[in-house]
């Protein structure tokens, strides 16, 4: 199966401009706000209770966030399932750090392989600035998006991405702006 997995980079542009067919659409935080997606990744309790997403997406989070914007007013009927990133620890092969769960892409792609996609295109996925790919900076960027930050989750991502093509025999295409 086909997935493609959307970030909310400034090279996510490259894929509004020449969407990619695809079986299944996953998308990290706010690219769930320009793409209609099947399955919106996200860890942060703002994005799941506040984003003005597309559709009516599955969510994946933690149990935690979950929780949280559901005590904060979110509105389940936002979202057609939630699935938790504890429900499927014992149904897939998940990476063997537990850092897979610390960032939204790295969540986006566990829950592709846990949906049994045999291939993966990534888009907006930089790992470098505070815009996305509307040019909007999100509240807090300058603290969540250092150059420290981006380090380390591109360091999760590459063990989660090690882990899709060596362990599970996944594809994994990145398009990116470099």
């Amino acid at each position: 199966m086909h997935a493609v997995v959307l970030c909310p980079g400034p090279s996510l542009r490259r894929y509004l401009a020449a969407p990619v067919g695809a079986d299944l659409t996953i998308g990290v935080n706010r690219a769930a706000e320009a793409v209609r997606c099947d399955w919106l990744a996200a860890i942060d309790c703002g994005i799941v209770s506040h984003m003005k997403i597309k559709g009516n997406p599955a969510l994946f989070t933690s149990s935690k966030t979950w929780g949280r914007a559901l005590a904060e007013g979110a509105a389940p009927s936002r979202f057609c399932e939630v699935l938790s990133h504890e429900e499927i620890r014992f149904t897939t092969t998940c990476p063997a750090s537990p850092g897979w769960k610390v960032f939204s892409i790295t969540t986006a792609l566990v829950l592709a392989e846990f949906l049994q996609a045999t291939e993966i295109e990534l888009f907006g996925a930089d790992w470098n600035g505070i815009a996305d790919w509307d040019r909007t900076i999100p509240p807090n960027a300058t603290q969540t998006r250092s150059p420290n930050r981006w380090s380390a989750e591109r360091h999760k991502f590459d063990h989660v991405l090690k882990w899709l093509e060596r362990d599970c025999g996944i594809q994994v295409s990145q398009h990116r702006n470099n």
